[in-house]
């Protein structure tokens, strides 16, 4: 599983959007693995281009009900959010 995605458990406003927001972890997993990140001071930004669907596709990398999942999702990841230690 993807780090960020264990990271996504330890914050509640994320699990609760995505929630709002119909977004399953299957769908974020594969937006995170196979996406392009944009980089900017304070966030990251995922996504997959169209053009990447259709090579994923064409390479049986995803199924057409994922790529129907993915199209137009962008991931926004805080990179100042702080980490929060639940000890």
């Amino acid at each position: 599983m993807n780090e960020y995605i264990k990271n996504f458990f330890s914050m509640p406003h994320a699990v609760s959007r995505s929630q709002q927001r119909g977004l399953k972890l299957d769908t974020i997993d594969l937006i995170l693995q196979f996406g392009k990140v944009k980089q900017t001071r304070i966030a990251n930004f995922y996504f997959i281009s169209k053009n990447q669907i259709k090579s994923l596709l064409d390479k049986k990398l995803i199924t057409p009900k994922q790529a129907e999942a993915i199209e137009n999702i962008i991931l926004f990841l805080n990179r100042r959010f702080p980490q929060k230690s639940y000890d």
